[in-house]
Parts: structure tokens; C-alpha cells; sequence
């Protein structure tokens, strides 16, 4: 897969998503303090587990997320807490900025509810206009729709099917607002 993405860094990580194997970090994943991010709160939400409970992957991640932007806990929640479990996150409970387990086409309900934790717990308050959030399947991005959220779909230039190959390029990292697909997205333009 490097040869195919050569920005791409293959670390020492197991990584339990699709085939297994190393984690690894597109341009973004390395370093997404050059987009106009650097500095803002941060999180993730995945569908996957990121690689089970205490992971070094997930402990790779949180660290970078912390030295990169704010991260109000390096804590994670989620249907797969701990361990593979993903569900539909509408109406499950988050405590923290990185959830992990949330069903493809129901990622938006995660993003609601960790605005309202940082609001609870942090006393930090973000309009939903100034939420963006970035994956590289369309049916993560479509269901932002009417949400408020600004939703962008990453890894247009790489794809294998439905899924990004590459991963997030920084030019895919901008803070136009909307909801934004890959131009040969099924679903591109009808929003």
C-alpha cells in the first residue's frame, strides 16, 4: 500500500481495521496541525474499535490528536469500548471526545452528543456551524445533511470502492462549510 501512497508513514502499530496489519498514517493523520484544524477541539469517531481496549494504536492516536489541537480527554467511549461492537450511536451515551463503534450512516449522532459532553463537562461551547467533520465514505457524509454540521468526505483522489485508500490529503482539510462528497460520488450534487 505504500508504493500506492507514498506520503503515507506505515508505523509499528497493529491496526485491526480491514485487512490488518500496520497502522498507517496518511499526510493528515501525520500531521494535521497544517490545516486550518491546528489549535481547534478534536476527536474521533470511527466505526471500527481502533484496534480494542488500551491499544497502542489508540494511545498513538489520542497522543498525536493532544499535541496537535485540544483534546478535552484522552479517554475513550463508544459501543466498542471495549472491543468490537459497533451499533447505531443515536442515543449512545459519550464521555469524551473519541468514540469508538459508531455504525457507518450513524457517526452524526457521536459528534452531537460529544458537543454536548464538552458543553457538560468542559463548559465549552461550539456552535454547530463551526463543527467539521471528515471521512472517506459517503455514507458517513451524507447523513451530516441538516444536521448543521459541515461534513467533508477525504480521500477523493485514492479510492477502492467505497472506502479511501490513501487517506486525507491537507488540500481536503479546508473550512468551507456545507456538506461536501468526492465529485464522483454517487450522491454528489443532489444535497
Amino acid at each position: 500500500a505504500l508504493d500506492s501512497c507514498p506520503m503515507n508513514v506505515e508505523l509499528p502499530i497493529y491496526d485491526s481495521a480491514y485487512a490488518t496489519g500496520h497502522l498507517t498514517l496518511s499526510m493528515v493523520g501525520q500531521n494535521y496541525s497544517k490545516t486550518f484544524c491546528a489549535g481547534c477541539h478534536v476527536g474521533i469517531v470511527t466505526a471500527g474499535d481502533g484496534s480494542g481496549f488500551n491499544s497502542p494504536e489508540r494511545q498513538l492516536l489520542a497522543s498525536k490528536l493532544g499535541h496537535q489541537g485540544t483534546l478535552a480527554s484522552q479517554e475513550w467511549t463508544g459501543p466498542s469500548l471495549h472491543g468490537e461492537a459497533r451499533t447505531n450511536c443515536s442515543g449512545v451515551a459519550v464521555h469524551s471526545t473519541l468514540v469508538v463503534g459508531c455504525a457507518d450512516g450513524t457517526k452524526q449522532y457521536a459528534v452531537a452528543g460529544i458537543l454536548s459532553w464538552l458543553q457538560e463537562a468542559h463548559a465549552v461551547t461550539i456552535d454547530s456551524e463551526n463543527v467539521w467533520y471528515f471521512d472517506d465514505r459517503e455514507n458517513n457524509i451524507a447523513p451530516f445533511e441538516g444536521t448543521g454540521f459541515n461534513a467533508r468526505m477525504v480521500s477523493c483522489n485514492t479510492r477502492e470502492g467505497p472506502i479511501g485508500f490513501c487517506g486525507a490529503i491537507r488540500s481536503e482539510i479546508i473550512a468551507t462549510p456545507g456538506i461536501a462528497l468526492c465529485p464522483s460520488s454517487s450522491w454528489a450534487g443532489m444535497h
